[in-house]
């Protein structure tokens, strides 16, 4: 589970009341899309939760509570639960995000809960308070009775006044995480520093992990220049010398930085980005290119022709068997690749005449390298921005040494049998929605009765339950699985 590890605490907090706390540590190093929680039990039955770490076909975080042996209950079983949810905020609990629901358990309706808990991009900003030194603290609360005469036996309780007052609570906090959201953008700015970070030791396919970057958190209606003088401060780099580009998917699915901003949306506020894919974006991934110095000081970004294609270096090392990134190049697609190998045996730190093969990482549907043909132009090798060159020493001048994987094609083979796991950013651009970036498609926004009404539960077994909240996003977590990922 991505190397976190769990924490629980149980008790009772009042008669018919049983609380767990669950605590997910490394939490943003998570790579496993769903995660379990350890056996609690509660009214003589077994429970666990589970969590969505990157959401449920959503951009926030998804809950849900389930029977953990439901293949074992008898045909006929049924519990009426009602329980809660609870995303601690561990900076001011007071605005801990808190989802209510009822359901009546089944054995074939065994999971229910929230599609929606709380945006990813707050949840993921530290500054929240929802994610403190990495760790995530989710408190479940379950009342249980065996049918609804004794739940209108609690409504006649001190206990059912305090959940009124506890609904009142989420409804506030609710409100106020949708004011938020309308204010504001996430933005994730990557970086060369962020790839070389990443590329063989996290991931070895595509460019980087999307969730690993830095995020900033900036109102709609301030300007993308002012944002600028943000990302100065931050990483020590004058705007004058920031050249940004904006992510996008592709047919194949790949997702990567496609054009650069132009002056017109740098002046604009950073919420206009809508208005350029025509789709709501919940956020903006941006990566960030800078040129430098000799003396390694940032410079001012090198003129972009027309013809020009931005493109991204692996170096791969047979020896080592290690795959590392070394940087990037604009070259003009009229170009050769002949024409740049000295500038890529400079970034390897190989001598200038050094003789080397350059390999295209491609997706179809599988990863895997051709090879590059030096005779064509970049533009007839249908080479694009954001495209991946893997490189290295000429394959056949050790051939006497006994290596395992002589070339980066064999070694990345070697790595996708081996370890299917290994981060890529695929598992990122499925499971959330992204600007594309094909020309001949034209999106446009949906309407929101129509997205609401596809989240709700249309199954006849839904008549059962008798929810506490009315949320289109609540439901079990294998029906929202089944959703395919819109672009709306």
């Amino acid at each position: 589970m991505g190397g976190s590890k769990y924490e629980r605490r149980t008790s009772l907090t009042a008669p018919g009341i049983q609380s767990y706390t669950w605590r997910t540590e490394r939490f943003s190093r998570v790579r496993a899309t769903v995660l379990y929680s350890d056996v609690f039990e509660a009214g003589g039955y077994k429970w666990r939760a589970i969590i969505h770490p990157r959401g449920n076909n959503t951009d926030y975080l998804s809950i849900y509570l389930c029977t953990a042996d439901s293949a074992s209950l008898p045909d006929g079983w049924s519990s009426y639960v009602e329980f809660t949810l609870k995303v601690v905020n561990q900076i001011e609990y007071k605005y801990s995000v808190t989802k209510v629901a009822k359901h009546k358990f089944t054995k074939l309706i065994s999971d229910w809960g929230h599609k929606n808990v709380i945006p990813l991009g707050i949840l993921f900003d530290p500054s929240r308070g929802y994610l403190v030194n990495d760790t995530l603290v989710v408190e479940i609360e379950v009342t249980y009775s065996e049918d609804e005469k004794d739940t209108a036996a609690h409504l006649r309780n001190g206990i059912m006044q305090e959940r009124l007052k506890k609904d009142w609570e989420v409804k506030k906090l609710k409100n106020k995480e949708k004011e938020d959201a309308q204010l504001y953008t996430i933005i994730k700015v990557i970086r060369d520093e962020d790839l070389a970070e990443q590329i063989g030791k996290d991931i070895y396919f595509n460019l980087v992990d999307h969730g690993k970057v830095r995020s900033f958190c900036v109102q709609k209606q301030t300007s993308f220049n002012v944002f600028k003088e943000e990302v100065a401060k931050e990483f020590g780099i004058p705007a004058r010398f920031q050249r940004f580009w904006l992510w996008a998917k592709r047919l194949n699915h790949t997702y990567r930085p496609f054009r650069p901003l132009t002056y017109i949306e740098e002046a604009a506020p950073v919420g206009q980005f809508r208005d350029v894919f025509g789709i709501h974006i919940a956020e903006l991934e941006l990566f960030l290119e800078v040129e430098r110095g000799p003396d390694l000081r940032p410079i001012a970004p090198l003129k972009k022709r027309k013809d020009d294609i931005l493109l991204f270096f692996k170096l791969y090392d047979p020896e080592r068997m290690e795959l590392r990134y070394v940087g990037r190049l604009l070259v003009n697609c009229t170009d050769k690749p002949s024409q740049i190998l000295t500038k890529l045996n400079k970034l390897a730190g190989y001598d200038p005449d050094e003789e080397i093969e350059l390999y295209e990482e491609v997706f179809e549907p599988n990863v895997k390298c051709l090879p590059v043909d030096m005779k064509l132009t970049f533009q007839e090798s249908e080479l694009e921005n954001g495209d991946i060159i893997c490189f290295q020493k000429d394959s056949s001048m050790d051939i006497v040494k006994q290596i395992p994987f002589r070339d980066v094609c064999s070694y990345l083979e070697y790595v996708h049998k081996r370890y299917p796991y290994v981060a890529s950013s695929f598992e990122y651009v499925h499971n959330r929605q992204v600007p594309f970036c094909h020309p001949g498609i034209e999106f446009e926004d949906e309407d929101s009765s129509e997205e609401d009404s596809e989240d709700e539960d249309s199954s006849e077994e839904q008549n059962e339950n008798i929810t506490a909240e009315a949320s289109h996003y609540e439901g079990t977590s294998k029906a929202n699985a089944s959703k395919p990922t819109k672009l709306s």
